[in-house]
């Protein structure tokens, strides 16, 4: 079984891995910092929360950029890739289920891309 642009694909499920223990690692931060930080007043409006949370932005691409620099971006390329040709299924079959409700892919994604002529 041949699967197309295999390193693009997985790749890609390596940056949404990466996007998930940057997310999970910022909620364990302001788990962390609401405990330290209970006395003080809700008042402060210098972080900006919500989709503007720049501080989690700043955590996010400095664990992104350490990853990469890491060198160990390959090895969980690999490491995402089907075992056989039945995890291929399942991971073919997963992907179109969550596919199947969407609206379909960004144009932004197609920038970057050759288109096959």
């Amino acid at each position: 079984m041949r699967v197309p642009d295999l390193p693009c694909r997985y790749s890609d499920r390596v940056q949404e891995a990466d996007s998930l223990l940057a997310i999970c690692r910022e909620e364990e931060a302001m788990k962390h910092d609401k405990t330290q930080h209970s006395a003080t007043p809700a008042k402060d409006h210098s972080r900006v929360q919500g989709e503007g949370d720049y501080e989690a932005a700043r955590h996010y691409r400095k664990d992104v950029e350490a990853f990469v620099e890491s060198g160990k971006v390959g090895e969980a390329m690999k490491d995402a890739a089907p075992r056989n040709d039945d995890e291929a299924r399942q991971m073919e079959q997963a992907e179109k289920a969550g596919k199947a409700r969407s609206k379909g892919e960004d144009p932004a994604l197609d920038k970057g891309r050759r288109t096959k002529h």
